[in-house]
């Protein structure tokens, strides 16, 4: 279990109605479901307008590692465009935040591509 950033209750209660929230679940996810670890959910917060990534909640497989690199593009106050253009690399758990990014970004209508594909590492990335 790991919380980065702001909470789910402080970005409502900051944001108003100007957030949007980004789901991954490990039901499907293809490392998860290999080391039979597939439960849990990431979620990732977004403020409407800047595309700023606000936070993230989880509970899962690997939340310490992906914790640590959420905590990162957080305190780097990245944008979700921003973070979806670093690359991500297959076939690791990590592959959730991908999930929930794009999610989020498409929820926050932001426009543009969803990252760059040609970063996107491995098989299936």
């Amino acid at each position: 279990m790991a919380s980065i950033g702001l909470d789910l209750e402080t970005v409502r209660k900051n944001c108003c109605n100007w957030y949007a929230i980004g789901e991954a679940s490990f039901e499907d996810q293809g490392r998860a479901r290999i080391i039979n670890k597939n439960r849990g959910l990431l979620r990732v917060y977004g403020e409407q307008g800047s595309g700023l990534l606000l936070g993230a909640e989880m509970f899962g497989p690997a939340a310490e590692h992906i914790a640590h690199q959420l905590a990162w593009v957080v305190q780097l106050r990245l944008t979700v465009q921003e973070v979806l253009e670093l690359p991500f690399y297959h076939p690791v758990l990590e592959e959730a935040v991908r999930t929930a990014l794009q999610d989020l970004h498409h929820k926050l209508r932001m426009g543009g591509a969803k990252g760059n594909p040609r970063l996107d590492c491995g098989v299936g990335g």
